[in-house]
């Protein structure tokens, strides 16, 4: 299997924190939070990823290098920032496959990834990994029915409900047809919004732990919930 990581971010909100790192490589116990995501992927049997750098890139590279574990590595270079989407269609050439998993580089997401290949396999639809939460107003809903996605809706008030996970399984001949011409551009709101509407989208809901490191509350938490991961 083969993933793309977004890692570009430059974590402006945990810049109180961590300030002479990309958010990706943020510590967790004194390891790099990418560090974390690329031993799970390494553990389910991945064996090549395309890590998406901008910010602070050779951070990331010295780190790494091009092999990780069993992991090969490569990486796709923002000379200037591209959003999720730009970073998203930029990747897509230094990928091996036609199938790739998409993930964010500040998020953890427990999850079985022989699952969502089933899915595919079953469906052929592009796959938005959900995961049901009891707060949705940070990250807004998915409003899904017979594991179909309908639409994302903005959601102002604390409630429960379905949220995007930041993991996606998508065919890379199907992203270069539909993506936007532009280089630059958000994937979840300049993509993702609109494109419910027209094209047919399948969802996994994962199960497992899931932690978006991105502010400094859930970093702080993450310190706790993930000791235990990519060990």
């Amino acid at each position: 299997m083969e993933a793309v990581i977004l890692a570009g971010g430059q974590g402006t909100r945990l810049r109180s924190l961590v300030s002479n790192v990309p958010k990706p490589m943020a510590p967790i116990n004194g390891v790099p939070f990418l560090q974390i995501l690329l031993d799970i992927l390494n553990k389910n049997l991945f064996s090549h990823v395309v890590i998406s750098v901008g910010y602070l890139s050779q951070s990331i590279i010295n780190h790494f290098g091009y092999q990780h574990r069993d992991l090969r590595i490569s990486y796709s270079m923002e000379e200037s920032p591209l959003g999720t989407g730009g970073a998203i269609k930029l990747a897509l050439d230094r990928c091996e496959s036609n199938e790739i998993f998409i993930l964010n580089g500040d998020t953890f997401l427990e999850l079985d990834y022989k699952l969502v290949t089933n899915l595919w396999e079953n469906t052929k639809s592009p796959i938005i990994v959900g995961k049901e939460v009891c707060d949705t107003s940070r990250y807004g809903a998915m409003i899904v029915e017979k594991s179909r996605i309908i639409q994302f809706e903005d959601v102002q008030e604390k409630r429960p409900g379905v949220i995007n996970a930041g993991t996606y399984y998508f065919s890379k001949e199907w992203l270069k047809e539909k993506l936007p011409q532009e280089s630059r551009f958000s994937f979840e709101t300049d993509f993702l919004l609109d494109s419910v509407r027209t094209y047919s989208y399948a969802t996994h809901l994962a199960e497992g732990v899931f932690i978006d490191i991105g502010i400094p509350k859930d970093f702080n938490l993450a310190q706790s919930i993930l000791k235990y991961y990519g060990q």
